[in-house]
């Protein structure tokens, strides 16, 4: 009887602490995303030179294949601000996010401003050629945008996702 008592108690508390654990791992990474974000743009500002962040599979360049969820990088970024494939002095390096997560950013028909492979800021704090756009991380059927605007600022909103 007591067993069956600790079973039906169980049963009922794992889905809460599901839950629980994917509310938090959705909401740790969207901070770390725009604590990223965040970090980038003071650095561009303090440094007085470009700083990118772009998705990143292995740490050390940056890759137009696959989405954010493989991971980033931020570095110093002084070159030709349409090549990333030659990454400048490696500032923060985030891993891949968790199974189940996807991270996508918008691509506005191939407009080069979009932010499906990278947000660059330059020395004032404003993103690079007028990049603005929406990175969404989605998880569990939920999600956050994070909406870049010219001016280089984020806006984080909570959304459901599919």
């Amino acid at each position: 009887m007591v067993v069956a008592i600790i079973s039906i108690i169980a049963a009922m508390g794992i889905p809460s602490l599901q839950y629980f654990v994917h509310r938090t791992r959705i909401s740790t990474t969207a901070d770390e995303f725009v604590s990223t974000l965040s970090f980038a743009r003071s650095e561009a500002i303090k440094r007085g030179h470009r700083v990118t962040v772009c998705k990143s599979a292995d740490g050390e360049d940056c890759t137009e294949n696959g989405d954010w969820e493989q991971g980033w990088i931020v570095f110093l970024d002084p070159a030709n601000p349409d090549d990333f494939e030659d990454s400048g002095l490696i500032l923060r390096y985030h891993g891949a996010l968790a199974k189940g997560m996807t991270m996508t950013g918008d691509n506005d028909s191939g407009n080069k401003t979009n932010v499906s492979d990278y947000v660059s800021y330059v020395a004032g704090g404003a993103t690079q050629l007028s990049q603005d756009g929406t990175i969404r991380l989605c998880g569990w059927n939920r999600g956050v945008n994070f909406d870049v605007a010219v001016s280089g600022r984020v806006r984080m909103e909570r959304v459901s996702c599919p």
